[in-house]
């Protein structure tokens, strides 16, 4: 049993294993490492040199909004191990991760339920389990794929998004301690749960449902005996808790969520990436715009419907673990873990986030967990013939998504020729560096390989020079509620203006320090009336530094 899983822990790895290895073309990444792993690495080179790190895509301000603890733990191993970032982010780390996830996936459910075919089942479901995507997918194409399809990523990415790949180790590891508690356990678990909102405030909120349900169980109505047990757990959560939230800021974060009912449900079917039904949306719109008394009862049914689709969707064979005969004599932990399942798949129903609405969407990544534990107690009670086809139908999704990360070639490249001109960069003095704003018109009918500055708005020049960039990754921008709109039209200003004088006073009022052009862009003036001079020039790739 260990010996298989073992063997499937390593298959998640083919989402990281290929992306982000130099050579002889440059860098090449494959699925979302085009662009959020980029974040991180930009991020991991600012808290390489400053700490609390500046923000690399907005020059000037320092980074806030956003837990970076997965990335000071990767920015403590670069700087203390041997290992190169890239080897540690797209392999190192990824391989330690599936290891954790795997292992500590089977401990806990082999300890919560009793029974070690529960515990491989729990291990197999959180690295395979898919949604029902793919059944959509075959009927539209006969292709398999559809993970995200119904809104959430599924087991088999959990790799790709290492911050919530911590979380869930955590979660995991407290949980195991959870199941024969002592002093040292609940101390360890209050010092997990504190430092757990650098991290992922989602998991944060997750295991904290977990622990308060499971303590409150457990209350018993006596003040002094609970807190005399549970005293270590208390006291270490509130002590880290403080100084997390005082020395990290947290505080300053403000509320993440504002209440938008069914909004995930809507943009099922209003999103092309997604289920999209433009005739249904249409038709619930104009409904719930106008409602006439003949045709509320219909909205009703409709929405009803939709937030079936959306559960069903997601969870697809997870549900039957919540059958009432699967949730008989349930143990205090495990009514707490099912409590906490309940509530984060029920959130994003109600609240989406301020900034970045689907990112609530993540509250059902924890949720999904939960659910693969008492499916995996449901599939227990089969026969071996039954668990393993429901097995194969409930992880086919993870086939399709599998094939994503094996094409030749990659879907985006850094070219070596920018790769080393940022290489020249990072050695030069100086913070901030001006790019030519985005623009996605320019990625159409380009060939895979396509280069990162066509790809996508990413930070690739902050990730590979280790400088601040006056206004890159607009999307992330955005998440972190900055204010982009204003920089974009003053980039623009700046690459159209007919004043020489008002280009230059941009550049000092700025504070730039240099400017980064790929062969397709230009200024609008020369070099001269600038006065900028240019350092770097390498097949098309130029470099100017302000003089100042």
């Amino acid at each position: 049993m260990i010996i298989f899983l073992l063997i499937f822990s390593l298959i998640p790895l083919a989402t990281t294993w290929l992306s982000g290895q130099p050579g002889i073309s440059g860098i090449p990444f494959w699925g979302p490492h085009g662009h959020d792993s980029i974040w991180h690495l930009s991020l991991i080179s600012q808290l390489l040199s400053h700490f609390p790190p500046q923000n690399p895509i907005f020059s000037g301000f320092q980074l806030s909004n956003y837990h970076y603890g997965f990335d000071i733990l990767l920015a403590f191993l670069s700087k203390f191990t041997p290992f190169s970032l890239s080897f540690l982010y797209f392999r190192l780390i990824p391989l330690l991760f599936t290891l954790s996830v795997t292992f500590l996936s089977y401990l806990v459910g082999a300890k919560l339920s009793g029974r070690k075919l529960v515990g491989f089942y729990f291990a197999i479901l959180n690295l395979f389990a898919g949604s029902a995507g793919y059944l959509v997918e075959f009927l539209k194409s006969g292709q398999l794929g559809g993970e995200s399809l119904f809104w959430s990523m599924q087991s088999i990415s959990f790799l790709i998004n290492p911050p919530y790949t911590l979380s869930l180790i955590i979660c995991l590891l407290a949980i195991l301690l959870l199941t024969r508690p002592t002093a040292v356990k609940l101390l360890i678990i209050g010092l997990s749960l504190g430092f757990l909102p650098i991290i992922k405030i989602y998991g944060f909120f997750f295991l904290l449902l977990i622990l308060a349900t499971y303590l409150f169980l457990n209350f018993q109505g006596k003040v002094f005996p609970f807190l005399k047990k549970y005293y270590p757990f208390i006291v270490s959560f509130l002590i880290v808790s403080a100084f997390v939230f005082i020395f990290f800021g947290l505080y300053k974060s403000g509320s993440l969520l504002t209440l938008e009912p069914l909004w995930f449900t809507h943009s099922l079917i209003e999103a092309q990436d997604k289920l999209f039904i433009p005739s249904l949306a249409s038709w619930r719109y104009n409904v719930a715009t106008s409602p006439t008394l003949f045709k509320l009862p219909f909205l009703v049914l409709v929405e009803l419907l939709l937030i079936i689709v959306f559960y069903f969707g997601n969870f697809f064979f997870r549900l039957l673990g919540f059958t009432p005969s699967n949730l008989k004599g349930l143990s205090p932990l495990e009514s707490a873990l099912l409590l906490a399942t309940l509530v984060s798949a029920l959130i994003p129903l109600f609240f989406i986030q301020k900034g970045t609405p689907w990112n609530t969407i993540q509250f059902v990544y924890y949720s999904l967990i939960g659910a693969n534990y008492f499916f995996a107690k449901y599939l227990f009670r089969l026969k071996s013939i039954p668990v393993m086809v429901v097995l194969f139908f409930s992880c086919l999704t993870s086939v399709g998504t599998l094939k994503d990360y094996f094409g030749s070639p990659s879907p985006a490249i850094l070219p070596a020729s920018e790769l080393a001109a940022l290489k020249y960069l990072s050695g030069q003095p100086g913070n901030t560096v001006f790019t030519v704003p985005y623009d996605p018109y320019k990625k159409a009918g380009l060939s895979t390989p396509i280069p990162l500055r066509f790809y996508e708005t990413t930070a690739y020049v902050s990730a590979y020079s280790g400088k601040q960039t006056y206004l890159t990754d607009t999307m992330n921008a955005e998440i972190l509620g900055l204010p982009i709109s204003e920089r974009l039209t003053q980039s623009i200003d700046f690459l159209n203006s007919t004043s020489r004088f008002a280009a230059r006073g941009f550049l000092l009022n700025n504070q730039i320090d240099y400017i980064y052009l790929t062969p397709e862009q230009s200024l609008s003036f020369s070099p001269s009336d600038l006065e900028i001079t240019e350092i770097y020039s390498h097949e098309g790739i130029r470099i100017y530094q302000v003089q100042k």
